[in-house]
Order: C-alpha cells, then structure tokens, then sequence
C-alpha cells in the first residue's frame, strides 16, 4: 500500500531467501524501501539494529514457538526499540501493546495495520524507548544470572 515511508531492512537471510524477498518488493514496487543482508557479525547486526525506529517478529502458532521466544525480542527490548508483533503469548508474555509493542494479527492485513500504527506513533517513540529499556533490563544477563546459576546448582545437589 501506498503511504507509508518505510525503509525496511532484514538481516540473517540466506541468498535464496534475499533473492525471494528483493524480488517481492520489486514487484510490489517498493524496492527503494527495502535492505537485506545475509548472515554477518553480531556487532554488524547490533549497528543496523540501533538504527530502527522499531524491531520486527511475527511467530506462527506452532508448537516450538509457544516456548522460545525468540532472542531478538530480548535484544530490542534492551536497546529500546519498541517491537510490531503479533497476538502469541510468546511474544505478548514481555511485551504490551502500545506501551513496548504494537501488537496485530498475523496476517498481511494485520501486518500493514501493525507498520501503520508505528508510522502513527511516531512522537510516542521516547516514551515506548524508555519502556522498551526498562523492560529490557529484566532480562540482561547480570539480572537473569544469579537466578540460571542457582537452578544449575540445583541439579548437581
């Protein structure tokens, strides 16, 4: 749809995959809008992340995703970058619609509704960022380790 300005970019994708996506949006009209990048190093990745207005992950309602959320959603809760996802307690279990997510339906529907509402919430981003961070900071590893390593010791007792 025409509309929204939208620059999205896409890492971690194998060049099948890249060559798919690129030339969807081509054929949509839209490759202006759209970067994609194959698998590269984490501090590449980090930097490409730290210019998003806002992070990206739908999961499909399938066994393995009701149990692993996905790291991604811990890494733009902890940089502040709020997140468009979908309906799944995977997701929705950290994340709160309007205040760290925009959160719709898994669908193309619902995925445009959902990058609508962000190009609409624009001048909430520092209040979503602050949040994002707050949140993101239960989960950062000098918060989660004393309570991993307390289970871990367990098993050997």
């Amino acid at each position: 749809r025409r509309g929204i300005k939208l620059k999205l970019s896409i890492v971690g994708l194998t060049e099948s995959e890249r060559a798919e996506v690129t030339k969807s949006f081509q054929m949509a009209g839209f490759e202006d809008a759209l970067t994609t990048y194959g698998v590269i190093p984490h501090k590449d990745a980090v930097e490409i992340m730290g210019r998003a207005d806002f992070g990206f992950t739908f999961l499909r309602p399938e066994r393995h995703f009701f149990f692993n959320p996905p790291t991604k959603l811990f890494e733009y809760l902890a940089n502040g970058i709020p997140v468009i996802c979908n309906d799944i307690r995977t997701l929705t279990h950290y994340v709160k619609d309007g205040e760290t997510a925009i959160i719709s339906e898994l669908s193309a529907e619902g995925i445009y509704r959902g990058i609508a509402s962000a190009g609409q919430m624009l001048d909430d981003l520092p209040r979503m960022r602050a949040a994002c961070r707050a949140e993101g900071e239960k989960y950062l590893w000098k918060r989660v380790e004393p309570s991993f390593l307390k289970v871990i010791d367990g098993l050997f007792q």
